[in-house]
C-alpha cells in the first residue's frame, strides 16, 4: 500500500474494469462494435434524436478514454504494441464519432438534410479532434458551447494520440524475454 489510499482504490477500480470477463479476448469485437454503434448512433442525431443518442455517445467516449488509460497506466499489459495501437487508433476514430454527435446536437438545423447534418459532423469532429481546430460557419463565429465542445475534443485527441498511442509503445508484450507472445 502507498501513501496515496484514495489514488491506490481509483487504480484497483481501473484494474478490474480492465480485468472483466467480457473484455477478456474479445477486445477486437468490442471495438469494432462500438465504432459501428457509434456510428449508428450519429446517424440517429443527425435525424433528429440527437439527445438520447449524445447520451450513449458520451458514455462510449469515456469508456474508450477510461480503459485505454487504465491499459496503458495501471495493467501496464498488451499482448501485440500493434494490436494494441491498432485498436487504440479504431478507439480514436471512436472517439471523433461519438463527438460527432454533440456536433450534431449543438449546432441542429432543421434546414439541412440528415445526411448532410451527419457528413458535417464527421468532418467537424475529425478536424477538431485532430486539432486542426473546429471550422466555423461562413460570417458566423462559434458559439459557446461549440467552443467548449471544440477545447474538450482537442484535449482528449491530444491526450489519446500523445499519451496513449506513445505509451502503448513503450510498453512490451506479455510473452517471452524476447518481446514474442504466447
Amino acid at each position: 500500500m502507498s501513501d496515496y489510499p484514495r489514488w491506490d482504490r481509483i487504480e484497483n477500480c481501473l484494474k478490474r474494469y480492465v480485468e472483466r470477463a467480457w473484455f477478456q479476448g474479445r477486445e477486437e469485437w468490442w471495438v469494432f462494435g462500438r465504432l459501428f454503434a457509434l456510428l449508428v448512433l450519429a446517424w440517429l442525431a443527425a435525424c433528429g434524436w440527437y439527445c438520447p443518442a449524445s447520451v450513449v455517445a458520451l458514455f462510449l467516449a469515456l469508456q474508450i478514454v477510461v480503459y485505454n488509460t487504465a491499459v496503458v497506466f495501471v495493467t501496464e499489459q498488451i499482448t501485440s504494441k500493434l494490436r494494441s495501437v491498432v485498436l487504440t487508433m479504431v478507439g480514436f476514430t471512436s472517439l471523433a464519432v461519438a463527438f460527432a454527435t454533440l456536433w450534431i446536437a449543438a449546432s441542429f438545423s432543421q434546414t439541412e438534410s440528415p445526411r448532410q447534418r451527419f457528413a458535417n459532423a464527421i468532418y467537424q469532429s475529425v478536424r477538431t479532434i485532430t486539432t486542426a481546430g473546429p471550422e466555423s460557419r461562413p460570417g458566423a463565429a462559434l458559439i459557446a458551447p461549440e467552443q467548449a465542445l471544440a477545447r474538450i475534443e482537442m484535449l482528449l485527441g491530444i491526450y489519446v494520440v500523445a499519451v496513449i498511442v506513445a505509451r502503448y509503445l513503450s510498453l512490451k508484450p506479455k510473452g517471452g524475454i524476447d518481446g514474442s507472445t504466447r
